[in-house]
């Protein structure tokens, strides 16, 4: 069952808090949605939706993206709804604190709630835009090879595609011996505000922000180098638009792999941009204007 409210109108625009269970029962998934307020009577243009749902990075919540989301709602109007989601153990969602057992249960819980916005939509021709950073990718990517049917296009910033913790590769070899509460310890790794992106507020409200955490479990990051070879191994499949965006500073998402990744989907579904000047949250950049342009053009070349 998913449960949802309204909690603000700001003029024309409402928005919705809500959640539901997760795929296997156990733990409550937040999301988040904002849309204009719809006319008595639709207009032609009105009667498609297009729901860009934006699923997070590591560690972080659906809050950074409420920014990026608020202005493509207000340049699109009532031809787009977004949704944000806090995965399993992030944000105001529950679960052990940035650890799950399976990284797949990320994908099947966002396939539940891609299956929600279908239904509250089937009277307009509904399109679901996945728009995920860093973590996030992987998420969208492994929910369009869970269920393709329900996913119509991708954005993905920077995704991990490559292991960036040098000495986790001797866990992965050993992880079959690995057992929880193991799994549960926090990697030694810092992940430092000022790693993420270059603005110094912006890091430095990144580090201060108490629903982001800054070391991740060692059970979440082995679950994600599963990802990663699931993902690679399955990309020729995708067939549907995707945007990717790529920064060349990054210390969490290669480049040069993600450059790779690229050229191994089908040139007709991909559009590929790189980024100067750039550390890993392009989203939320100093620069974030031209990023917001080129999403705004893929979007009324590719979906519309």
């Amino acid at each position: 069952m998913i449960y949802e409210k309204t909690t603000e109108s700001i003029g024309d625009k409402v928005v919705l808090d809500g959640y539901f269970k997760s795929s296997n029962g156990t733990e409550t998934v937040f999301f988040k949605r904002i849309k204009y307020k719809e006319n008595e009577i639709l207009i032609e243009s009105e009667k498609s939706q297009i729901n860009l749902i934006f699923v997070h990075d590591l560690l972080e919540y659906h809050g950074r993206y409420l920014s990026m989301a608020n202005s493509l709602l207000d340049h699109f109007k009532r031809k787009v709804s977004v949704s944000l989601i806090d995965l399993r153990g992030h944000g105001l969602s529950t679960g052990t604190r940035h650890y799950i057992e399976t990284f797949e249960d990320f994908s099947l819980d966002l396939i539940i709630f891609l299956r929600y916005l279908r239904l509250i939509n089937e009277n307009k021709e509904n399109k679901c835009i996945l728009v995920g950073q860093g973590m996030g990718s992987l998420v969208c990517l492994e929910a369009y090879l869970n269920s393709n049917d329900l996913i119509d296009g991708f954005i993905i910033s920077n995704p991990l595609l490559k292991n960036f913790i040098p000495f986790l590769g001797f866990f992965n070899k050993n992880n079959k011996y690995l057992k929880w509460p193991c799994l549960a310890f926090k990697v030694p790794f810092h992940f430092n505000g000022f790693d993420v992106i270059k603005n110094i507020d912006l890091a430095e409200k990144f580090n201060s922000d108490p629903l982001i955490g800054h070391y991740v479990t060692l059970g979440l990051m082995l679950e994600i180098l599963g990802s990663i070879k699931k993902v690679k191994k399955k990309a020729y499949l995708i067939d549907k638009p995707m945007l990717m965006l790529v920064s060349k500073d990054s210390r969490f998402s290669d480049y040069s792999t993600n450059k790779i990744f690229h050229k191994t989907i089908n040139r007709d579904y991909i559009s590929y941009f790189e980024f100067d000047r750039m550390k890993h949250d392009i989203i939320n950049s100093k620069n974030k204007k031209i990023v917001y342009k080129k999403i705004v053009d893929w979007i009324k070349e590719n979906i519309f």
